[in-house]
């Protein structure tokens, strides 16, 4: 690959592939639970056409296989023609689970609404740490804490909870300033055993 074109068209590839990470398999998991894409989940907030996805193409450091954006679609656009920065759990990748990426993708969209002074709104439907990071996924739960604090009565932050959410996925949304949740979804800070 050495032509512009050459290296363009690989760009369309993975900006593609990451559309859909966790492929046809991820597809049917996520609609036979009957729920919407994390993408599908922001077009739904935001101004039609308005969002631009902000760290596609990140991936798990060290892992050759991992899968495009970490377990969250993360970017910014409009809400009745104001800006918004936003967030979604991917669950068709490690179920929306917080990694490293995962963590830094959020801290950056985080840093980003502090800079314009805008609404941060996070759709949450995760099942918590991603337990294969073990303190790397806790660790990132602490720093994410951190910088939500500094941002509360600076930009107002809002959480929607989407589905069933545990652990450190329930630890920053009830520090938000609105919290949402739709009838059937759950949050609880671990299991009842």
């Amino acid at each position: 690959m050495s032509t512009t074109a050459e290296k363009l068209a690989e760009l369309r590839k993975r900006l593609e592939l990451a559309q859909e990470p966790a492929g046809e398999q991820g597809i049917a998991k996520r609609v036979k639970k009957g729920i919407p894409s994390a993408r599908d989940r922001i077009n739904m907030l935001l101004d039609a056409g308005s969002f631009v996805e902000v760290g596609a193409l990140v991936k798990q450091p060290g892992d050759p296989n991992a899968l495009y954006g970490d377990g969250v679609v993360t970017g910014h656009g409009t809400v009745d023609g104001r800006p918004v920065a936003v967030f979604s759990h991917d669950q068709t990748v490690f179920g929306g689970s917080v990694g490293e990426m995962f963590g830094r993708k959020v801290a950056a969209i985080m840093e980003f609404a502090a800079k314009i002074g805008c609404p941060c709104v996070g759709i949450n439907d995760s099942g918590g740490a991603r337990v294969q990071d073990a303190v790397t996924s806790l660790a990132w739960y602490a720093e994410l804490g951190r910088r939500q604090e500094p941002l509360s009565g600076l930009v107002p932050q809002i959480s929607m909870i989407l589905g069933k959410c545990a652990g450190g996925a329930v630890y920053a949304p009830i520090n938000t300033d609105v919290l949402v949740a739709t009838e059937d979804s759950y949050m609880f800070v671990t299991g009842p055993d």
